[in-house]
């Protein structure tokens, strides 16, 4: 282990005295808590090669289990309710480690630690509240299309002239208004004297409308 590891290592316990946990001389883990409603967990696991810090550091990137707020926080996340929460995948775990080593790649020759764990926290945050946008904007437009088809049940069609006409049209014929019987002696039988009647009654009456 270099001089120059040791001194970040101790950096960093004065930056994460409660966060950090040390497995060995060049291998440790930092839990990180995000500033997020309810808060997540993500633990960031390092280990320094050889050579460090003029190679990257190995890293890992882990979700942990949803952190126990204290009292006082439990209170405030009551009140505040998000409509929506989300658990990180691993395709976000994998574009966050993706994000630390090109951070990495940009410290080469000092030590970098810090900087990709800052980069970590900040990524992470973003990411989820990206994510809760997204479920919001998808359950507006749910919302949007129920409603529109719940308005579509009273507004029914329109009647147009056209849709008038072809209705009457369908009507006669399902009462038989527009049939010629013949009877063998020329005669009206009392129900067809009635329908014509009926007939008669309805073309006088859009004549006058």
């Amino acid at each position: 282990m270099s001089e120059e590891q040791r001194e970040e290592i101790d950096i960093l316990e004065s930056i994460y005295p409660d966060e950090i946990e040390i497995h060995s001389e060049t291998s440790y883990s930092i839990n990180l808590s995000l500033d997020t409603v309810p808060t997540r967990l993500l633990v960031v696991h390092v280990q320094y090669p050889r050579d460090y810090p003029e190679v990257v550091p190995i890293l890992d990137i882990a979700v942990g289990d949803h952190e126990q707020d204290s009292d006082e926080e439990e209170e405030q996340r009551a009140v505040e309710q998000p409509q929506f929460t989300y658990d990180f995948t691993s395709s976000d775990v994998a574009e966050l480690k993706a994000s630390a080593k090109e951070t990495a790649e940009e410290n080469l020759g000092m030590p970098s630690v810090f900087a990709i764990v800052s980069l970590i926290k900040d990524a992470a945050e973003q990411m989820y509240e990206d994510r809760i946008k997204d479920m919001e904007l998808a359950r507006m437009k749910e919302l949007e299309i129920a409603e529109e088809k719940e308005q579509a049940k009273f507004r029914g069609t329109p009647v147009t002239a056209e849709s008038f006409a072809a209705w009457r049209t369908k009507f006669r014929a399902e009462m038989g208004w527009d049939q010629k019987k013949e009877r063998p002696n020329g005669r009206l039988s009392g129900k067809e004297i009635f329908e014509r009647g009926v007939e008669e009654e309805a073309d006088e009456e859009e004549d006058e409308d």
